[in-house]
């Protein structure tokens, strides 16, 4: 079960050129690894498909399956890699060299109110979450299907007028992840 946004990654093949080379052949060379990788890299939509695989979070069971959808937007390409943003359980960035795409989402992080045993709000009483998540992600014969593993991670912090963790201040949790190009 997911709560917030993940970071994903891929990682491309580079093409080295020697600085000062110069020639015309070798322009020509450096625009077409542009071109191809370009052709190759992550855009438009992708639906995700989410298995659990490990977490420390209270109530979560191994082999839940959850989706999601993916929104890649290019924002340029040389002959080494190509970047862009990413929208998905949170906004972020991603680069891609043609074998690992690489997705870093922003750090999420507010403040919430404690909760009685009850239920009900706690006054004056607060806690903060700061939430990472990222993701690494090969292709699966091709770049339009994308496999690897998604991971999130949530620390609570600043607890304030006796409310105190109800659970772990670290939780974390690991996902199988799955992007196909809608």
């Amino acid at each position: 079960m997911m709560t917030t946004g993940g970071t994903l990654r891929l990682m491309p093949a580079c093409v080295v050129l020697l600085a000062g080379c110069g020639h015309a052949e070798d322009q020509r060379a450096a625009m077409d690894a542009a071109t191809e990788l370009e052709a190759s890299a992550p855009n438009g939509r992708y639906a995700a498909s989410y298995v659990l695989e490990s977490s420390n979070v209270p109530g979560t069971k191994v082999g839940t399956e959850a989706t999601s959808t993916y929104a890649f937007d290019l924002d340029r390409c040389d002959d080494a890699r190509c970047t862009g943003t990413v929208e998905a359980p949170a906004e972020g960035r991603y680069t891609w060299d043609g074998t690992e795409l690489v997705v870093s989402f922003d750090e999420m992080g507010s403040q919430h109110r404690c909760m009685s045993r009850d239920g009900q709000p706690r006054k004056d009483s607060t806690f903060w979450s700061s939430t990472e998540h990222w993701a690494d992600l090969t292709p699966s014969g091709t770049p339009a299907r994308l496999e690897g593993s998604y991971q999130q991670e949530t620390v609570f912090s600043d607890f304030t007028n006796g409310c105190d963790p109800a659970g772990a201040d670290r939780q974390w949790a690991t996902f199988a992840l799955m992007l196909k190009r809608e």
